[in-house]
C-alpha cells in the first residue's frame, strides 16, 4: 500500500488553511498547517509538498521568504514549494519572483506559483500534478528517463 503524501499549508488566514485542507483532504492528503513560519520550518522537513503563502502576519518572526532560505540553506531538502500568495495578484509572478530571488536567493525547489484570486482549484490541480508518481519533482529517478537534450 502507498504511503498518503503529506502537504504542508502555511498561511496566516485560518480561513484560506481550512479550506484548502478540506479541499485536500477530499484529494486523499494527509494535511498539516502552520499559521507562522517557525512551526511550518520545522514540519516542512517531513512532507512532500509546501503549499506557502509569502506575507504571513507581521506579528510572527518570521515571513513566507524566511520558509524559502530555511529550506534551501538545507542541501539535503528537496520538497516542492507551491507559493499560494496574493503578493502575486499585485506584483505579478515574474516580478514576486525576482523579489524573492532578491531577498532569499535563488532556489532551487518552487515548483509553481498560484495568485490567491484564482481560488483554491487552480492550487489543487498543481498539488495534483506536483505529487504524481510520474512526476521528476517526486520521482527524482524519472529525471533522465523524462529530460530532453538541450
Amino acid at each position: 500500500m502507498d504511503r498518503q503524501k503529506q502537504v504542508l499549508i502555511v498561511d496566516d488566514e485560518a480561513a484560506i488553511r481550512d479550506l484548502v485542507s478540506d479541499l485536500l483532504t477530499n484529494e486523499g492528503y494527509s494535511v498539516n498547517t502552520a499559521a507562522h513560519a517557525g512551526l511550518a520550518a520545522v514540519r516542512a522537513q517531513y512532507v512532500d509538498c509546501v503549499i506557502l503563502d509569502l506575507q504571513l502576519s507581521a506579528g510572527f518572526q518570521m515571513e513566507g521568504g524566511s520558509i524559502l532560505t530555511h529550506l534551501w540553506e538545507d542541501e539535503w531538502c528537496n520538497v516542492p514549494v507551491i507559493i499560494f500568495s496574493g503578493l502575486l495578484d499585485v506584483s505579478g509572478i515574474e516580478d514576486s519572483l525576482l523579489q524573492i530571488e532578491q531577498v532569499c536567493g535563488k532556489g532551487r525547489n518552487i515548483y509553481r506559483c498560484v495568485p490567491k484570486s484564482q481560488g483554491p482549484q487552480p492550487l489543487i490541480d498543481a498539488v495534483n500534478e506536483c505529487l504524481k508518481p510520474s512526476n521528476p519533482v517526486v520521482n527524482p529517478s524519472l529525471q533522465s528517463k523524462t529530460s530532453s537534450p538541450i
